[in-house]
């Protein structure tokens, strides 16, 4: 284990991630906003729950910000954007296949223009893939790619079930 992470954190935000990372699309995608010491701070329910009102969470700012995706995929430009314009600690999304974080690099959140640019220019050109890749697939490679480029670090995984 490591010594320098505080797992009753992580314990809470891993509690909400499993109990939404199986919602179908009649459950929708919903969110929360977490202090770094794991406290819910923000609940967000709806079609796309990464339309953070700042008016209505200003906690949001600074926050670890955790959401699902039904179509299992990594992050969306949108979710990414969100990040940088939030300042966010990380951002996280789950799926029935996993999770996938995200976080600054040393130099901080790229701009959103930044990332806009650069995601649409990695979005087409992996748009010419083979079609026996998924949208999961297509929006992974397509996270990888943006990292590398613009700093950021980027992770994924599965849950583990006991």
């Amino acid at each position: 284990m490591d010594k320098d992470i505080d797992y009753s954190v992580w314990s809470k935000i891993i509690e909400f991630e499993e109990a939404i990372h199986l919602n179908d699309e009649k459950k929708g995608e919903v969110a929360a906003a977490f202090t770094s010491d794991g406290r819910l701070m923000c609940f967000f329910a709806g079609f796309s729950a990464l339309m953070v009102d700042e008016a209505e969470c200003p906690p949001a700012r600074g926050s670890i910000l955790t959401h699902n995706h039904v179509s299992d995929t990594a992050f969306s430009m949108h979710d990414i954007k969100t990040a940088a314009e939030l300042g966010l600690i990380e951002l996280r999304v789950v799926g029935p296949s996993g999770w996938h974080s995200l976080k600054p690099g040393h130099g901080g959140w790229p701009s959103p223009f930044e990332i806009s640019k650069t995601y649409n220019r990695i979005s087409s050109e992996v748009a010419g893939l083979p079609e026996d890749c998924d949208m999961k697939d297509v929006s992974v490679r397509i996270c990888e790619r943006l990292v590398d480029e613009l700093g950021m670090i980027y992770e994924r995984g599965n849950f583990s079930h006991s």
